[in-house]
């Protein structure tokens, strides 16, 4: 049995029963007394007043006011503790604690309105730049002070279908609805109240990643798809609802533009950018020093310029480290040395471009794909073709398929 206990709502209507047989009040001395007897510690007035407030009190305490008031089988008073299972804690996909840098004041901003009255988050930034990361971190900061929702996490997949009814469907299997007769699966309206229904009702915290496949890929801030749309206005305009949506992309689509002036208690719009440098902190030398490699007095100048190159953009930020320990052992000035040319290059084509946020923008996803390409063109051929290869498969899958792959290496 527990060292604390408290009676249950049920067991104080019994003890008031109890109590009224007797004719004392409900922090009568005369009780104070008779329990007195039972135990050696004291019973007074505070402790009586905290077992009507269903306080945790000792043991000793509880059985003693529960035999001083005439109850001997003082168990079918306490409040037992509930046996339905508790959400689990997330299981997150890329968010490492040890190896998060920066963005404090946007996740301070953040976490408390999705705690309070925000119900939607759209995060919009190019590829890399770490959307799906932040979403995780903020569903990270808020379990640790209210581990009270379940999180889901889904992503729209390259060629999974941009209609409302596929993902809807999705969604409802991962919410545990995955009986859906084949008439309501093709039916957005049955659906989007189905989902709704289970939104309002439950504490989800759903973090719904690149959305950007969702849009037209000819419009780019346009939804395939309209539903979507009458979607998301109902989750900001239901009288009730118990879920938190967190949603990335790249762009925010023109039909959402009006949310933020219309629904600004409950939806906010953010976009990212990358990590950055101030007078008080470089958050790009937290990033290396965090991802293995030495900070140092002669290194500090040239791991700050090479930061600056791709705008803090945290995935780069990631390639440049493993290429400085696995590559150059470690030698920043190294690594600065061969790639001097690329990086000078990369600078004067984005410093041609920002007059302009959205050619900026464009050419630094370019800048920041060939550096990918050129990263991935390194890998030995075999490495190549397995990766080219294991591209076809759109979710994770065992190892059999794996080797599969590789039958004739």
């Amino acid at each position: 049995m527990a060292a604390s206990l408290k009676a249950s709502q049920q067991g104080l209507q019994l003890i008031d029963q109890a109590r009224r047989k007797k004719g004392w009040t409900k922090d009568a001395s005369a009780w104070q007394d008779e329990a007195l007897k039972l135990t050696k510690e004291n019973v007074g007035r505070s402790t009586l007043q905290r077992f009507w407030k269903q306080t945790p009190i000792g043991q000793a305490l509880f059985v003693a006011i529960c035999k001083a008031v005439g109850i001997e089988d003082w168990e079918n008073i306490v409040d037992l503790p509930s046996t339905s299972p508790s959400p689990e804690s997330p299981n997150f996909s890329v968010y490492n604690v040890q190896t998060w840098v920066g963005r404090s004041q946007l996740i301070s901003e953040l976490v408390p309105k999705l705690q309070d009255k925000t119900r939607a988050v759209w995060i919009t930034g190019i590829p890399g730049i770490g959307k799906t990361t932040l979403g995780e971190c903020l569903a990270s900061r808020a379990w640790e002070t209210d581990p009270s929702f379940q999180w889901i996490y889904l992503e729209v997949l390259e060629g999974q279908g941009f209609d409302f009814t596929t993902i809807a469907a999705e969604l409802l299997s991962k919410l545990g609805e995955m009986n859906l007769d084949p008439q309501e699966r093709n039916d957005p309206k049955r659906l989007t109240d189905r989902l709704i229904r289970k939104l309002k009702t439950n504490a989800y915290w759903l973090q719904l990643d690149s959305l950007e496949r969702l849009l037209n890929p000819d419009q780019g801030t346009e939804f395939l798809d309209s539903c979507w749309v009458t979607f998301l206005q109902r989750c900001l305009t239901e009288a009730d609802f118990a879920s938190r949506l967190v949603l990335t992309a790249q762009a925010l689509p023109s039909a959402l533009f009006e949310f933020c002036d219309r629904y600004s208690n409950f939806w906010q719009a953010r976009t990212l950018s990358g990590l950055s440098v101030d007078d008080q902190h470089n958050e790009h030398l937290e990033f290396f020093d965090k991802y293995g490699v030495a900070v140092n007095r002669a290194n500090r100048e040239t791991l700050c310029k090479l930061g600056q190159v791709y705008e803090g953009h945290t995935y780069v930020l990631k390639v440049m480290s493993r290429e400085i320990q696995e590559d150059f052992d470690g030698d920043v000035l190294g690594y600065w040395s061969v790639n001097q040319s690329e990086f000078e290059q990369v600078t004067r084509s984005l410093d041609s471009k920002r007059l302009d946020e959205m050619e900026y923008n464009d050419e630094l996803d370019r800048k920041v794909r060939e550096k990918i390409r050129t990263i991935l063109q390194k890998l030995p051929i075999d490495a190549q073709d397995l990766l080219f290869r294991s591209s076809v498969y759109r979710r994770p899958v065992p190892k059999k398929f794996w080797y599969a792959m590789i039958d004739d290496r």
